[in-house]
């Protein structure tokens, strides 16, 4: 009989297969964010982002005032750009 015995590092080496692709959503996602995203100053299309760090691969914004983008304030209404590229770009992943 053969067994299986992943190797001890597994984990890194799954990271480091799907990085790439992983990566290239992530880009996906902040391009089409940016692109739905209030254009009054354009400050926060600029500051959207596909970066892979200690977090993971992750889209991101990195203007200080995004929240208020993202989320809404009491004087402003949710945009929410990039949950919503998030959840376009994600749609196609499901099964059928």
């Amino acid at each position: 009989m053969t067994r299986f015995a992943p190797a001890p590092n597994i984990d890194a080496l799954a990271t480091e297969d799907v990085a790439p692709q992983l990566l290239n959503t992530a880009g996906e996602i902040a391009r089409r964010a940016a692109a739905d995203a209030p254009k009054r100053t354009g400050r926060y299309s600029r500051s959207l982002k596909a970066t892979k760090d200690d977090r993971g691969v992750v889209a991101e914004s990195i203007d200080p005032f995004g929240h208020l983008v993202e989320s809404g304030s009491i004087n402003n209404q949710p945009y929410s750009p990039l949950r919503r590229a998030a959840s376009d770009v994600a749609e196609r992943f499901e099964p059928t």
